[in-house]
């Protein structure tokens, strides 16, 4: 072997402990293994910078990239700490037996880990999932800022970090085509006493107003929806809005507070008078 045989000559000509040779190349070997850990990661980078897709695909393209990073990270550092335990008279062949053994016994008790992984490994290879989408799954919403291939963090609307287990992705609802259009109707709860003719006229006005003034909140003019639910104090009149993901929760906002207003404005006594109103969504 080449490399035993420079740790001999090492050892002869330099008159260097052999153990002392032995870490020397051990040395060379692991700065090797880095050097050339670098250069691969820049040309994966330039191989990955090259594709210009829509957006989706290279957000895909950057996860790729990270995993691909990590796994040939691991790679050069398994091989090379295989070299180094030979160079110390370690024999690398029952390593990996014992290392293969010891792998199967651990199988059995990591089959959560195992299942993250491939789990990781198909949400990959599908690129249903990918980086800056904003998706909604196992219970939560927001936005995916790491894939993993054994999780996945996402950062919700309050700036909360969640991190799910790539095993608990089961379905998976991606707003990434549908963001940029977006249903949020709004529900307002009107007293009985007041007709749905008149809740309409000055309802309607209110909002085509805030649509006029306002309309980079919507996509499309406010319309009415109908009545949804009455009982003896109130009924509930929707409006249907149509809006970008972004800002969806702003048009809502919006569009409470000019109805709001515009009630107050024309029947300031009817809305003072003590009533029970609808909760929306009942």
């Amino acid at each position: 072997m080449k490399l035993e045989n420079l740790i001999l000559w090492m050892e002869e000509s330099l008159h260097l402990p052999r153990i002392l040779g032995t870490l020397l190349v051990s040395g060379v070997l692991i700065l090797l293994a880095r050097m050339i850990r670098e250069i691969l990661w820049r040309l994966l980078s330039q191989v990955f910078s090259k594709k210009s897709t829509w957006r989706g695909t290279n957000e895909r393209d950057r996860t790729i990239l990270s995993i691909a990073r990590s796994a040939l990270t691991f790679l050069l550092y398994f091989f090379t700490a295989m070299i180094i335990l030979d160079l110390f008279g370690i024999n690398t062949a029952s390593v990996l037996t014992a290392a293969g053994i010891g792998g199967i016994a651990l199988a059995f008790g990591a089959q959560r880990i195992i299942a993250d992984l491939f789990s990781g490994l198909f949400i990959l290879v599908d690129g249903d999932l990918n980086v800056g989408d904003w998706v909604e799954f196992a219970g939560k919403e927001g936005e995916v800022v790491e894939i993993g291939l054994r999780r996945t963090k996402i950062v919700q609307y309050t700036g909360v970090l969640i991190i799910v287990p790539n095993s608990e992705i089961k379905t998976v609802i991606n707003y990434r085509t549908t963001r940029n259009r977006v249903r949020c109707d709004v529900t307002i709860a009107i007293p009985i006493g007041l007709s749905p003719d008149n809740a309409r006229a000055i309802l309607q006005s209110a909002v085509l107003d805030l649509h006029r003034d306002q309309g980079e909140f919507f996509l499309e003019e406010p319309t009415y929806m109908g009545i949804d639910q009455v009982d003896a104090f109130a009924y509930l009149y929707r409006i249907g809005l149509v809006s970008d993901y972004d800002h969806r929760f702003a048009a809502q906002r919006k569009v409470r507070e000019v109805c709001l207003k515009a009630l107050q404005d024309n029947y300031p006594d009817l809305l003072s008078r003590p009533s029970i109103p609808l909760k929306e969504g009942e």
